[in-house]
């Protein structure tokens, strides 16, 4: 098949963010499979970095427009004509599109379907019915064993202004349903709880295909070479992969892992990214000096720090819909301490791969953490079926599986 991926971002280009890189992992395997795979992503740099890659990767340039995201998301004058003559050139047999709601806008599910290309739609986030992260639903009183009632996640135009401010369009909300649900053949969300909060809001026929990792890769890491070098030798270790933020529940984290320390003996919060971390010291609570930040790593080093790792947190406190950190730290072999408000929740097994907690609820959150750290006996066997999880649920191959599965329904 010819393949076309649509992404606004592209690692080789603009981000390491998830959804970028989920995008890049199914085009390259696509492209080990055989197909001929195109990918049109975004670049607000006009000198556009060069790629090379297993797929061709073809760039549009998309200057910011932060003020005038809600609009440029729908229709984006700057992208549209180019992605459409790529379009005209690839002549592609499918599209595969990702998060295309800030350069090159949904439009471009349109022109796809104009030329006769079926579409197959990732969701990646909540962006298409909200204006940011979805967390209105989240309570310190939810107990992390039930799910939330899809009702709740429904959002009003309050809450939508509320997100917005000024860059509130009342007309955005509803013109995203209309191009995704009448441009789209296929539409895929990458947990069932982010499915649940479209369905909530409008996006009809959603499936389910969590993402996936190359489990071979986590396989092997030096984790006690990665201790020695940091000086924990000895060390309970919590590793907060990733981005960090208050929303990522990186201060309750800090302040979990302080409290703790405080009863349990030595215990070290590392902290990776490229993210300045002395704000979180600085909260209530924390003891700063348990906090470790080692910037951002290399995957080979990434890999040394999940087996280097205890537990790994992911303490969301809200929608997040995925955190691809969880099914990395399983694949490694190590227990994950993960929110009960993300789509996390669908990939640790409370008490058996890991803990599902929730972050708003500081008391219930330090036990749980503590209750992993203090049992260290309990985290090889944790670690051991965290990894035939992830090797059984959670292989990029089988993931790569599924989606041309779809594909090949599609193009007949």
């Amino acid at each position: 098949m010819d393949i076309c991926v649509l992404t606004d971002r592209y690692p080789t280009h603009n981000s390491r963010g998830g959804a970028a890189v989920i995008a890049r992992q199914l085009a390259n395997e696509y492209a080990a499979r055989g197909h001929d795979v195109h990918v049109i992503a975004s670049s607000q740099d006009t000198d556009s970095p060069g790629s090379d890659e297993p797929a061709t990767v073809h760039t549009v340039t998309a200057p910011e427009h932060t003020r005038l995201r809600a609009y440029y998301g729908l229709y984006n004058p700057y992208t549209v004509g180019q992605v459409g003559k790529l379009l005209d050139s690839i002549d592609p047999d499918v599209v595969h599109a990702h998060n295309v709601h800030e350069f090159l806008s949904y439009h471009t599910l349109k022109i796809s379907k104009e030329r006769g290309v079926p579409v197959v739609l990732t969701f990646h986030d909540t962006m298409s019915v909200a204006y940011g992260k979805m967390s209105g639903f989240a309570t310190a009183d939810h107990d992390p064993g039930e799910m939330v009632p899809e009702s709740d996640y429904r959002l009003g135009v309050t809450d939508r202004i509320r997100q917005a401010k000024l860059g509130y369009f009342p007309l955005r909300t509803p013109l995203n349903r209309r191009y995704i649900n009448r441009y789209t053949d296929a539409r895929v969300a990458v947990s069932g709880t982010l499915n649940r909060a479209l369905r909530a809001n409008g996006i009809e026929g959603g499936e389910v295909i969590h993402n996936g990792v190359d489990v071979d890769t986590f396989a092997g890491g030096d984790g006690e070479a990665l201790r020695e070098k940091l000086g924990l030798s000895g060390t309970r270790i919590v590793l907060h992969a990733g981005r960090v933020g208050r929303m990522k529940g990186s201060v309750a984290l800090a302040r979990a892992v302080s409290e703790v320390a405080s009863n349990v003996g030595s215990t070290a919060l590392v902290v990776t990214g490229g993210t300045e971390v002395d704000w979180i010291r600085r909260a209530n609570g924390v003891d700063g000096e348990l906090i470790h930040e080692t910037g951002w790593l290399t995957r080979e080093t990434l890999i040394d720090a999940f087996h280097m790792a205890d537990v790994v947190a992911t303490p969301s406190m809200y929608l997040d819909p995925f955190p691809t950190v969880n099914i990395e730290a399983m694949a490694a072999g190590t227990s994950v301490l993960t929110s009960c408000f993300s789509g996390g929740r669908e990939a640790v097994v409370d008490g058996v791969t890991g803990v599902v907690t929730n972050p708003l609820d500081q008391n219930r959150f330090d036990a749980d953490l503590q209750m992993l750290l203090a049992e260290t006996n309990r985290l090889p066997a944790f670690g051991a079926r965290a990894r035939e999880c992830a090797v059984d649920r959670f292989s990029l191959a089988d993931v790569v599986d599924e989606y041309l599965r779809r594909m090949r329904v599609l193009t007949g």
